[in-house]
C-alpha cells in the first residue's frame, strides 16, 4: 500500500552527522549505554550506515555496542526531555575529550564524530539552530521564536494531518520518510513552525518509528472514513441533477440550463463535479484542472491545478505558470491553508483526505486566489487519462 522511492535528505553523510548529534548529547549528560532502544527505535538505515563505519574504521565489536548504545541513550533522553539543549560549545567541548570507543572513527577523510562546521553546514544548511530542529535537538535560540517542542504541543489529530501531507510529499517526490527527511521537511521556511518539530513528535510517540507506525494507521483510518462517511453531494432544484457522463461530454459546469439557476447551483456543480471525479480517481493518478483563458487564442485552457492521489491523501499542487495572473494572491493561499513553495517542494501546495473536501478547496483557490470568476470556463483532463487508460487495455 505505502511505496516510497529510494531517493531523500537521509544520505549517509547526513546519517552520521546526526548520529553525531545524538551521540554527543549523550556524552555531554552523561548518560549510561542504552543499546536495547538503539536497536528497537533507530531505523534500519541509520543502523547500517552506523555499521558500515565502525566496521570500515576497524572499530572493535564491544566499542561499536558502545557507541550505538550512546546513540540509543541520546534519543531516548531527547524523547522524555525535548528542550535538550546542544550548543555548538558543548559539542565542540565534547569531540575535543572523546572517550576510547570513539576516538579514531574515520572513514577516508570523513572523521566521526564531525566538526561543528560540517553538522551546521551539511546538516543545517549554515544554521546550527536548524541542524539541531532536523534532529530532535532544541535549539539555543528556541525561545526567541516561541517554538513548542512538547509532546502536549500538538494533538493526534494535527500530527494525523500534518504526516499526511509529509507522506504524500515523499511519495510525489520520490522520498523515503525517514526520520531526517521529516526533521528537514519540517523545517523547510513555509512549514516553520507550522508543522510540529521532530522534538515535539518524539516526546509525543516515543521515537519516530512508533509515531510512523501510528501515523500510517490514523491516515489509513481518515481515509476508509471518507469512503464510508462522505458528506451527501448537494442537488440544486433546477434544474434536474446532472450526471458524471453529462459533465464529461461538455466539460466541468459547460452545460445549458435554465436562467433560473443561482450562481451558487453553478459552482456547487462545479465542486461535486470535481469531488465526484476525485472520488474514482485511482491510486497513484492524478488529475489536472484547467481554466479558459478568455480572449486567448482558441480559448487555450491554462493548467493551473494538478491533484494527486496516494494513500497518503489528496496532494493538490499550483502549477507554477499560475504564480503570472494578474490577480494571483499569494495572501489567500497562505491563509487558507496553503503551504508556500521552497526548494524541496517547489510549488503552492496544500494536502487532504476526502475528495470533496480537495475538491472545494482547489475550486476556491482558483476562483478566489487566482481570479478565475467564471464557471463555465473549468476543465479537467481526466477524459484524456480515461482514453490512454482504455486504449493501453486494447492494445495489451
Amino acid at each position: 500500500m505505502w511505496e516510497f522511492g529510494s531517493h531523500g535528505e537521509q544520505t549517509p553523510t547526513h546519517v552520521l552527522l546526526a548520529t553525531a548529534v545524538w551521540y554527543a548529547v549523550a556524552e555531554a549528560y552523561g548518560l549510561a549505554p542504552d543499546g536495547s532502544y538503539a536497536a528497537t527505535t533507530l531505523d534500519a538505515t541509520v543502523m547500517a550506515d552506523m555499521l558500515r563505519l565502525l566496521e570500515s574504521a576497524r572499530v572493535s565489536p564491544q566499542n561499536i555496542a558502545l557507541i550505538l548504545g550512546k546513540v540509543g541513550a541520546g534519543l531516548k533522553y531527547l524523547a522524555l526531555h525535548p528542550y535538550t539543549q546542544l550548543d555548538e560549545l558543548t559539542y565542540r567541548d565534547v569531540c575535543q575529550h572523546l572517550p576510547a570507543e570513539s576516538q579514531d572513527v574515520a572513514h577516508g577523510s570523513f572523521v566521526w564524530p564531525p566538526s561543528c562546521e560540517s553538522i551546521r553546514d551539511q546538516l543545517g544548511d549554515g544554521g546550527w539552530s536548524t541542524a539541531m530542529l532536523r534532529t530532535g535537538v532544541c535549539p539555543p535560540d528556541y525561545a526567541e521564536y516561541n517554538w513548542q517542542l512538547s509532546g502536549t504541543s500538538l494533538t493526534d489529530m494535527e500530527f494525523r494531518n500534518q504526516l499526511g501531507s509529509f507522506m504524500s510529499y515523499c511519495i510525489r517526490y520520490d522520498r523515503q520518510p525517514t526520520v531526517l527527511a521529516y526533521g528537514t521537511w519540517s523545517t523547510m521556511r513555509s512549514n516553520l513552525g507550522r508543522v510540529p518539530f521532530l522534538a515535539a513528535v518524539r516526546a509525543k510517540y516515543g521515537s519516530w518509528h512508533t509515531a510512523l507506525q501510528v501515523g500510517r494507521t490514523m491516515v489509513t483510518d481518515a481515509l476508509q472514513m471518507t469512503k464510508s462517511e462522505v458528506a451527501p453531494v448537494r442537488v440544486p432544484p433546477h434544474p434536474p441533477s446532472i450526471s458524471p457522463e453529462q459533465l464529461a461530454v461538455q466539460g466541468i459546469g459547460v452545460v445549458k440550463s435554465e436562467q433560473t439557476v443561482s450562481a451558487r447551483d453553478r459552482w456547487d456543480e462545479v465542486t461535486n463535479s470535481l469531488g465526484q471525479r476525485l472520488a474514482s480517481l485511482p491510486w497513484s493518478r492524478h488529475l489536472r484542472t484547467y481554466y479558459v483563458l478568455t480572449g486567448a487564442a482558441h480559448a487555450n485552457a491554462m493548467p493551473l491545478v494538478c491533484i494527486y492521489r496516494s494513500p497518503a491523501g489528496f496532494l493538490c499542487e499550483i502549477a507554477m505558470e499560475a504564480e503570472v495572473l494578474p490577480k494571483f494572491s499569494t495572501d489567500y493561499l497562505r491563509s487558507h491553508g496553503w503551504a508556500a513553495p521552497t526548494p524541496m517542494q517547489p510549488m503552492w501546495n496544500r494536502n487532504v483526505f476526502d475528495p470533496h473536501e480537495a475538491a472545494q478547496d482547489v475550486v476556491q483557490a482558483m476562483r478566489w486566489g487566482m481570479g478565475c470568476s467564471r464557471w463555465d470556463y473549468y476543465r479537467t483532463d481526466d477524459l484524456v487519462l480515461d482514453a490512454e487508460d482504455t486504449s493501453g487495455t486494447e492494445a495489451g
